[in-house]
């Protein structure tokens, strides 16, 4: 021990020697549960053997009633506003005919009138259809589909809809092993949007 009073000493530097580590991959605080293990691997498998989730299922066939109804309300647009446009083309080709036969101001200004309302129902229509289009992409969709024995018709597979064509053939694959089903399988491509 140092006196107070003595100025000279220097304090010697003590040996602390570190605390030991353990052995092993240090811990990060973020492991799983057992639980949580056997749910993500049920995920993992899940996901492998290609199960759609009913949940799914049921917003894809929302989202086609919904195009199916946008498509029917853009038909049926497009149908009138090409009987407009085509009401407009000729109100305007009997303008020109009674345009040539005298030259009149006011002729001139239906003429023109029924010009630009032509033009914008033109626009409106195009705005329709660059609308519908962009609804997105079309992709390729495979269904099962069984044969009847008795009939011979073949009837979709309600229960599966598959993205991919390997995995609609892997399942097929299994439909048609001896014993499992009496009828056989086949893979169907359609389309979905």
């Amino acid at each position: 021990m140092i006196e107070p009073a003595d100025k000279q000493t220097q304090a010697l530097p003590l040996d602390e020697q570190p605390a030991k580590r353990k052995r092993g991959r240090p811990a990060t605080g973020a492991a799983m549960t057992p639980a949580e293990k056997q749910r993500a691997y049920r995920e993992r498998q899940k996901a492998k053997s290609g199960y759609v989730d009913p949940a799914t299922v049921e917003e894809i066939k929302r989202m086609q009633e919904e195009i199916t109804r946008l498509r029917d309300a853009l038909v049926a647009t497009d149908a009138s506003g090409l009987k407009k446009i085509d009401e407009l083309r000729a109100e305007n080709e009997q303008l020109k005919r009674q345009l040539s036969s005298r030259d009149d101001n006011e002729l001139l200004k239906r003429l023109e009138l029924a010009e630009a309302e032509r033009d914008t129902m033109g626009n409106e229509l195009a705005k329709a259809k660059a609308k519908l289009s962009k609804a997105g992409p079309t992709k390729r969709r495979y269904i099962l589909q069984w044969q009847d024995p008795e009939t011979g018709t073949w009837h979709d597979d309600k229960t599966g809809d598959y993205g991919s064509k390997a995995k609609a053939n892997a399942t097929c694959k299994e439909m048609n092993k001896p014993g499992f089903s009496h009828a056989p399988w086949r893979v169907r491509e359609r389309q979905w949007v």
